[in-house]
C-alpha cells in the first residue's frame, strides 16, 4: 500500500515537472507578442518614446519630443504611429512638447480634433497633410512658421487661427482647404508663401494686416473670393497671386507695390475696377488678362512699363485708357 502511494507521488511530481518547460516556453512566447516599443499585439494601447495610442478611443497622446525625433515621410522615416493613421481620431499633444514633425500626422484622414499646447514653436511640413476630417485648428502664439504644405489638402478644415507670433507661411501652407471660408493673415508675417491658399474653393474674405511683405506666386487663386485688403506694407505682388478669383470684384493696389506680377489677377471674369496708387512702377504681362467685366482702371504716372497682353479681352476699358495702356505697352 505504501509502494502505491509513493509510486503516485512521483508520478505526481514528474507530471507537474514535465509541466515546467512548457510554461517556460509558452511565457517566452507571450515576450515574443510584445513589440520592442512595449505593447503587445493583444492590448489595445500602442506605445513607444514619447507617444501612446489607444486603439479602441482612436486617441494618440504625444508626451515629449522625442516623438518627434524622426525624418519625414519618405520610406523608412516615417513617424513611429503612421501604421495606425486611419485609426487616430483626436491628438493631445502635451505641454512642453516644443515641434511638430514634419509629416507628424500626414494623412490622419480619421483625425477631427488636435491639443497644440503654448510650448509648441514649430509645425513642419506637410506635418497634418491630408487630416480631411480636421474642422479647426487653434494655434499657439509661441509658433514662428507655418511650414510648406502643412494643412494642405485638409478638406473639411472651416478655421483656423493665425496667431502674432507667425512670420512666414510657407508654400502650400493651406491649400486645397476646400471648406476655409475667411482667413486674418497678422502683421507679424512678412512673406505669404507660394500658393499658401490656392484651390481653397470657399476662401470669401482675406483679411491682410499692414506688415506683410510679398504676395507669392499663386498664393490666393481662389475662385470664390470676394474681398482682399492689401496694406501699405506690400511691396510686391507675383504672378499669378490672384489668378481666377472669379468672384472678385474690385481691388485696390496700394503705391508700396512696385511691380504687379504677370498674371497676377488674370481671368478675375467679374473684376469691374482696379485702383493702381502712385507708386506702382510696373505692371506685368497678362496682369488683369481676361479679366472680361473690367470697366475702371487707373494708370499712375509711376507706371513706367505694361507687359505685353497685361490688359488683354479688357473690351469694356474706356478708350482713353486703353490708349494710355497702349503708350506704355512693351512687348518682348
Amino acid at each position: 500500500m505504501k509502494k502505491r502511494i509513493l509510486e503516485s507521488l512521483v508520478a505526481g511530481v514528474l507530471s507537474f515537472g514535465s509541466f515546467l518547460p512548457c510554461a517556460v516556453i509558452s511565457a517566452g512566447a507571450l515576450d515574443n507578442n510584445c513589440s520592442q516599443s512595449g505593447a503587445c499585439k493583444n492590448s489595445s494601447v500602442k506605445q513607444g518614446e514619447g507617444w501612446s495610442f489607444n486603439s479602441e478611443s482612436g486617441e494618440l497622446v504625444i508626451s515629449n519630443d522625442k516623438a518627434m525625433d524622426y525624418y519625414y515621410g519618405g520610406k523608412g522615416t516615417r513617424s513611429p504611429w503612421f501604421a495606425f493613421r486611419q485609426k487616430i481620431k483626436k491628438v493631445i499633444i502635451n505641454p512642453g512638447v516644443t515641434k511638430i514633425g514634419a509629416y507628424a500626422f500626414y494623412s490622419c484622414r480619421r483625425l477631427e480634433s488636435i491639443s497644440i499646447p503654448d510650448s509648441v514653436t514649430e509645425i513642419g511640413g506637410a506635418s497634418f497633410k491630408g487630416c480631411e476630417n480636421l474642422k479647426s485648428v487653434n494655434i499657439p502664439n509661441k509658433v514662428i512658421r507655418i511650414e510648406e504644405y502643412a494643412f494642405a489638402w485638409c478638406a473639411n478644415l472651416e478655421s483656423v487661427n493665425i496667431p502674432s507670433s507667425v512670420t512666414d507661411i510657407g508654400e502650400g501652407a493651406f491649400s486645397s482647404c476646400a471648406n476655409l471660408e475667411s482667413i486674418n493673415i497678422p502683421g507679424s508675417v512678412t512673406d505669404i508663401g507660394e500658393y499658401a491658399f490656392s484651390y481653397c474653393t470657399k476662401l470669401r474674405c482675406v483679411t491682410i494686416a499692414n506688415g506683410v511683405v510679398s504676395i507669392r506666386r499663386g498664393a490666393f487663386t481662389c475662385e470664390s473670393l470676394e474681398s482682399i485688403s492689401i496694406p501699405d506694407s506690400v511691396s510686391r505682388i507675383e504672378e499669378f497671386a490672384f489668378s481666377h478669383c472669379k468672384n472678385l470684384k474690385s481691388i485696390n493696389i496700394p503705391g508700396s507695390v512696385t511691380d504687379i506680377g504677370e498674371y497676377a489677377f488674370s481671368d478675375c471674369e467679374n473684376l469691374r475696377s482696379v485702383t493702381i496708387a502712385n507708386g506702382v512702377v510696373r505692371i506685368g504681362g497678362y496682369a488683369f488678362a481676361w479679366c472680361d467685366n473690367l470697366r475702371s482702371v487707373n494708370i499712375p504716372d509711376s507706371i513706367v512699363e505694361i507687359g505685353g497682353c497685361a490688359f488683354l479681352d479688357c473690351d469694356k476699358l474706356p478708350q482713353d485708357i486703353e490708349d494710355k495702356i497702349e503708350d506704355l505697352t512693351v512687348y518682348d
